[in-house]
């Protein structure tokens, strides 16, 4: 059953780990995976792409960094939408990307070529 998740950080910086959702690691297809505006704790990159996820959200106001240039976050979401003001290294497999963050959002090539609408701050693609 789909379920919405968000991003708690309470154990550490890795997304895999159940103790850093509060909902448990997003697992099932058409979960709801947000990081929250209150989010205090970075999150490393990570492999959550098995996971056919409905939507991938940072929402605005969310101030922290996730993944990195060497280890991006891989994610798997009919939607991803970035509207925080941390720097956002990503590897999306999705339909539809939204960036409406005032920080940096750096998108590695994937599988999918996805509509990107960009709405603010800066956004690059990487081979």
């Amino acid at each position: 059953m789909a379920k919405v998740t968000r991003w708690t950080g309470a154990v550490s910086s890795v997304c895999t780990l159940t103790g850093n959702w509060d909902n448990g690691v997003p697992a099932a297809t058409g979960d709801t995976i947000i990081v929250p505006a209150d989010a205090t704790v970075a999150m490393a990159g990570g492999d959550l792409s098995a996971v056919d996820a409905a939507s991938f959200t940072v929402e605005v106001g969310c101030a922290i960094n996730i993944g990195s240039s060497a280890a991006p976050l891989q994610i798997q979401a009919t939607t991803v939408t970035i509207a925080g003001t941390g720097t956002v290294y990503i590897t999306p497999n999705c339909t539809t990307m939204n960036v409406m963050a005032s920080g940096s959002t750096y998108c590695s090539s994937t599988s999918t070529h996805p509509t990107i609408n960009h709405h603010a701050g800066s956004t690059q693609t990487q081979a």
